[in-house]
């Protein structure tokens, strides 16, 4: 019995003239990107997070402050709820005027009033070099790996903003239109 890997060596050997023999060839060639993408999905978890969490973060409950920038984050992504250790729950998305709406209108439990992240603060939790999320999974768990919103405008259109994307940390070539639907987590000083 061939292995996988040796039948998509003889398969891409033989003459592509056969429609059945090339699509099989097409099929096998994303199976093996698909497990390569598995394996870097699992090689990243293995290393992350990047950062010693304890040196970086001090976690108090619900809130996280980053001993680096001074700012206090919530641990779980807006609509997910902290039981234990686990943000569990659903994010949920928002326009980017209603996470500003939103944002601005949040105050915790101890009166201190919550807000939408601006760009470069976003990408100050980005954990770089990790996936599937691009952030320390002790400091905040179960984050979803999509985009989130921050206040930053897109200067050369006003109906676009700046968000950032939590599967890679990448800062995207392009902002999104305000009128797309992204997760948001709150910060404050």
């Amino acid at each position: 019995m061939l292995c996988p890997c040796d039948w998509f060596v003889q398969a891409s050997a033989q003459p592509r003239n056969d429609e059945l023999q090339t699509k099989k060839i097409q099929i096998m060639k994303h199976t093996l990107i698909a497990g390569l993408v598995v394996l870097q999905c699992l090689n990243a978890d293995a290393a992350c997070p990047k950062t010693d969490t304890a040196q970086r973060y001090a976690i108090n409950g619900d809130t996280v402050t980053d001993r680096h920038t001074g700012l206090v984050w919530a641990r779980c992504a807006h609509g997910q709820v902290l039981t234990g250790d686990q943000c569990l729950g659903q994010a949920g998305t928002y326009t980017h005027e209603e996470a500003l709406r939103f944002a601005s209108t949040w105050t915790s439990s101890d009166g201190k009033r919550w807000r939408l992240p601006n760009r470069r603060e976003l990408l100050s939790i980005v954990e770089f070099g990790c996936n599937y999320p691009a952030i320390d999974r002790t400091a905040f768990p179960n984050t979803p790996a999509v985009w989130f919103w921050s206040t930053t405008p897109y200067s050369a259109d006003s109906n676009k903003a700046w968000p950032i994307h939590f599967e890679t940390g990448a800062v995207p070539g392009f902002a999104s239109y305000r009128s797309n639907s992204h997760v948001i987590r709150l910060v404050r000083q």
